[in-house]
């Protein structure tokens, strides 16, 4: 199973949104993603809004891979459990209230995340 989360800010992902269900459209992979507030119509994966920590917890240890934004909350969670994780960073302003790149730049380049800056790139 593939899990991908798109967090829990109150500005919408679309952008991750349509690269992951575009993406689950070419794998025999389940995907579920955890849309938070982004509103998207998802016809290859399987979608819900909120969990709780708890839920969240049993997604990130049940996946086989994990598709994260750039927040360190769930970033930390998978690493502790030694998950393969990719992360597509939110757009500072747009989609987030700070930069997500810089870290996600460092935590690609130490080798513990595979970082997507353009989601087109989603492997």
């Amino acid at each position: 199973m593939i899990f991908a989360s798109l967090g829990t800010m109150d500005m919408a992902f679309v952008r991750m949104a349509k690269a992951i269900d575009e993406w689950a459209a070419t794998t025999q992979e389940e995907v579920i993603v955890q849309t938070g507030y982004t509103h998207f119509n998802y016809r290859h994966a399987k979608a819900f809004d909120f969990c709780t920590k708890d839920e969240m917890q049993q997604y990130i240890k049940s996946a086989d891979i994990l598709i994260l934004q750039g927040g360190w909350g769930a970033i930390s969670e998978a690493m502790e459990q030694k998950k393969r994780i990719v992360v597509i960073p939110r757009h500072d302003k747009t989609e987030h209230i700070h930069d997500q790149f810089q870290l996600i730049r460092k935590l690609d380049k130490l080798g513990c995340v595979i970082g997507v800056f353009d989601e087109k790139d989603l492997p």
